[in-house]
């Protein structure tokens, strides 16, 4: 049988299970969502962005385009994302090689320069905030904790907006090498599936972001209860996560989503964690926990800010080719030819993405 038929068969038994799944409420959506999303690509008519019912008409978040703000960086946008090849050369740590076998984008220089430009646009997006809690409360020498994987931006955002606080990062992966940071900042490489090395009541603030297709759905409930413990009463615990699912997707781009998710929850991880958030904080115990979401569109027809982000979605597209050609037999060529379909469809179909953050308070 030739490759390219046998592969367009596995895109297709996919397509189909991952439907069937979704229909019986699995990847965290239910099935009014998922028949939503066909009726949708049989009309193909774009659909406005996603409207939150949690939240009061008064209080519901939109993408906000800033086209002053985004000139001062957009030709280190276009260098940072406009690589040929992704490059999945990092420092090799145990930690690392453990870490790795359930990441599709492999830490390296490459994806951390797309993960700067990514900071960069969604600090924009939300209106220049780099934190959602208060920080009037902080007493001097505040202790700020940060939980990832040790890329820093949001750290050293932090850093200057405090420099006399206590800075603690928390490195899962223990990829990266840091230089001239802050003497305030101190760095911890920890392994995931350890308590936190930090007694109780100990930070003033605690915040973990972008660790959706990182973490096992296992991990975190045990996680942010370990947040809980580390901070002090009445501290600022705070989680911002993208959410996995493209909106108004066209035909090629539901096939991509589909994929990714395939591939990680082949890996125990929930690519909708986004959207529990809220409830996983207020099962730790947090209180007064509050919620918001920003819709991010992916093309020109969002102005600056959806050109920006649509180039950070196709550097994500382009690092997981190969994870995904090797898994369903695609070529680099045929990779690079659905990949620009996808591409066209964000235009066409107006595709965007919701980002979601939840804070709140420690009893």
């Amino acid at each position: 049988m030739p490759p390219v038929r046998s592969a367009s068969r596995m895109w297709a038994r996919l397509l189909s299970f991952f439907r069937s799944r979704f229909r019986a409420g699995d990847m965290g959506q239910t099935s009014s969502n998922i028949s939503f999303r066909v009726r949708r690509l049989r009309r193909r008519t774009p659909r406005p962005p996603e409207q939150d019912s949690s939240l009061a008409d008064n209080d519901r978040p939109v993408a906000r385009d800033d086209s002053a703000s985004f000139q001062a960086f957009n030709k280190d946008l276009h260098d940072a994302v406009a690589g040929d090849t992704p490059n999945f050369g990092w420092q090799e740590t145990s930690q690392t090689q453990r870490m790795q076998k359930q990441y599709i984008w492999p830490p390296g220089e490459t994806e951390r320069e797309r993960m700067q430009t990514q900071h960069q646009i969604l600090k924009m997006a939300f209106g220049g905030r780099s934190h959602f809690g208060p920080t009037e409360q902080f007493p001097p020498g505040a202790k700020i904790l940060d939980v990832g994987r040790g890329e820093m931006f949001w750290m050293l955002d932090m850093a200057a907006e405090f420099p006399e606080a206590e800075l603690h990062v928390v490195d899962f992966v223990g990829a990266y090498t840091h230089t001239d940071l802050p003497s305030n900042i101190q760095i911890h490489t920890c392994d995931v599936d350890i308590p936190l090395p930090f007694p109780d009541n100990t930070f003033d603030y605690v915040h973990q972001r972008m660790m959706n297709f990182h973490l096992k759905e296992e991990d975190w409930p045990r996680l942010v209860n370990e947040y809980a413990r580390v901070a002090k009463r009445g501290a600022v615990i705070e989680l911002f996560e993208p959410d996995s699912y493209i909106h108004n997707p066209g035909p090629m781009t539901d096939t991509f989503v589909i994929a990714t998710m395939f591939a990680v929850r082949s890996r125990g991880i929930n690519p909708s964690i986004a959207r529990q958030l809220k409830q996983l904080l207020e099962r730790a115990k947090v209180r007064d926990v509050v919620y918001e979401m920003v819709s991010i569109p992916l093309g020109d027809y969002g102005g600056p800010i959806g050109t920006r982000w649509k180039i950070n979605n196709q550097a994500l597209m382009r690092a997981s080719a190969p994870f995904l050609a090797k898994a369903l037999g695609f070529t680099p060529d045929e990779m690079e030819d659905k990949a620009q379909q996808v591409e066209q469809e964000f235009e066409e179909f107006r595709s965007y993405d919701n980002v979601r953050v939840a804070y709140g308070f420690k009893r």
